[in-house]
């Protein structure tokens, strides 16, 4: 059973989501089988399924039932900055996360285009029924490269579509989350 993160199992609002997780490393004198802070770097056990929406495109559902907390996988990507983005990549953001704004003037960009896992295909939704959160690893973490885990916002069933709200930094075309609070109303 995939380990939670306590703070949204307990918490109602998303103002009291963690701005960063730390997680214990092989530097923390825990049993790593055992430790309650080590929740990503053991890894997602939620089956997940990409399938072919006619609205949306590439989609992702739950195989399974996830619970409030409940972590649901990692998003992986190229490490780029923001200035090879613009340069080179411009013509396709649609699979860059944004990690980072830095005080150099740089922003740090993951780019899951040709190096990804599932969460590429994640879609937008106003109102998701997952939270990104920025994950470090041990006392000595670059902060400009968190891991960056999603966690279920509240109970998904099985069959059901997880998705995030992509926030401001991106464009969103069309939103077809169909949701009261839609902020991109077609």
């Amino acid at each position: 059973m995939n380990k939670r993160l306590l703070c949204l199992m307990n918490e109602e609002k998303d103002k009291d989501m963690p701005r960063v997780i730390y997680e214990c490393s092989a530097l923390c004198r825990c049993s790593f089988n055992n430790c309650k802070n080590r929740v990503v770097q053991c890894g997602s056990d939620v089956p997940l399924q990409v399938f072919h929406d006619e609205n949306k495109g590439w989609s992702v559902r739950t195989m399974s039932r996830i619970r409030k907390g409940g972590f649901v996988c990692e998003y992986v990507g190229e490490v780029i900055t923001s200035v090879e983005a613009v340069k080179n990549r411009s013509e396709n953001s649609d699979y860059m996360f944004i990690l980072y704004h830095q005080t150099e003037g740089l922003t740090y960009l993951l780019d899951s285009k040709t190096y990804g896992n599932v969460a590429r295909f994640i879609n937008h939704c106003c109102v998701g029924n997952l939270v990104p959160i920025p994950v470090l690893l041990g006392k000595h973490a670059d902060h400009r490269f968190p891991r960056i885990a999603f966690f279920a916002k509240h109970d998904i069933l099985p069959g059901q579509e997880v998705t995030y709200n992509y926030g401001d930094m991106f464009n969103v075309d069309q939103c077809h989350c169909l949701k009261p609070e839609c902020r991109f109303k077609n």
